[in-house]
């Protein structure tokens, strides 16, 4: 009898260890691992006895490495995960990226057939990037970005340089469709994939989080799929008006399954404003509020 307690306690012990779905995270560009530490600690914080694990994948200056290989690279990582601690993942994951890190995760869900619950994407261009910010003046300190399409909408860079996979140039969106291989693919906007789209789907929730203060993502709107209309004749960014995700070709064409995500009720935003970028992932308190509820 006693011995049938003992066991019981364990069982009840065991089963509250492993009441929340483990949680992967994966950090933005010329970051690593170890940046998303904090982050890792908010979860076991909030949800005591959590697998979480921050991706130990395209660190720091690897970080800047074409799209597709860094895709290949994160989704094998999160397949050894799930092969090593197969009881673990049984149920369903959550996902987290911040910054480019969102991006490369919409890469992995739509190419593999997944059993993630929720993507929370904190601060990503999930729609494009188009702006000057102090990452692309590291990168490319004597371009303008109205000037970079010559530079990144070429295949040396789309092999070799991470932005120019979702660099998304509206005064240049002709040669953004022939050139760009990764954000257009992700976005069907070519070549339609039935495949991409159903795998979009598989997701419970979408969880977007965006700040008109962010500071890195151009435009802001980008981290809830809202990108700048199209305009050849644009000189700059001032002229262009910003479309919200509804609005989208995107959105309308239910391209990638936003809209069916949409009107199931399986996307969930975030605007909070005097955010900016690196604040997402360090502050407890917007963690608390609007993440730690979506990671059941």
């Amino acid at each position: 009898m006693k011995g049938s307690i003992v066991v019981s306690v364990a069982a009840l012990l065991l089963v509250g260890a492993h009441a929340y779905r483990p949680v992967l995270i994966m950090h933005g560009i010329l970051d690593a691992a170890s940046t998303m530490d904090v982050l890792a600690d908010h979860v076991r914080k909030a949800h005591p006895g959590t697998y979480v694990k921050s991706l130990d994948v395209a660190n720091y200056v690897a970080s800047v490495d074409g799209m597709w290989k860094q895709v290949a690279d994160l989704s094998n990582a999160i397949e050894k995960e799930i092969s090593d601690n197969e009881e673990l993942f049984r149920d369903g994951f959550h996902v987290m990226g911040f910054s480019q890190g969102g991006v490369l995760l919409r890469g992995y869900l739509e190419t593999v057939r997944h059993n993630v619950r929720s993507f929370v994407a904190l601060s990503s261009p999930l729609a494009g990037q188009f702006g000057d910010t102090y990452y692309m003046n590291w990168l490319f300190p004597n371009k303008l970005p109205i000037e970079l399409y010559r530079v990144l909408y070429s295949e040396e860079a789309m092999n070799h340089v991470s932005v120019a996979g979702y660099w998304r140039d509206p005064m240049h969106h002709d040669m953004y469709l022939e050139k760009n291989d990764f954000l257009t693919v992700l976005n069907n906007e070519n070549a339609f994939n039935e495949t991409l789209k159903e795998n979009f789907c598989r997701l419970h929730k979408l969880v977007m989080l965006g700040s008109p203060n962010d500071g890195v993502i151009t435009p802001w709107e980008s981290a809830h799929f809202g990108q700048y209309e199209d305009d050849p004749d644009a000189n700059s960014t001032s002229e262009l008006p910003v479309l919200a995700m509804q609005n989208t070709t995107l959105y309308q064409d239910d391209l990638f399954g936003l809209r069916t995500l949409d009107e199931s009720g399986r996307i969930h935003t975030v605007t909070l404003t005097d955010v900016n970028h690196h604040r997402w992932y360090k502050d407890s308190a917007i963690f608390e509020t609007y993440i730690a509820p979506h990671l059941d």
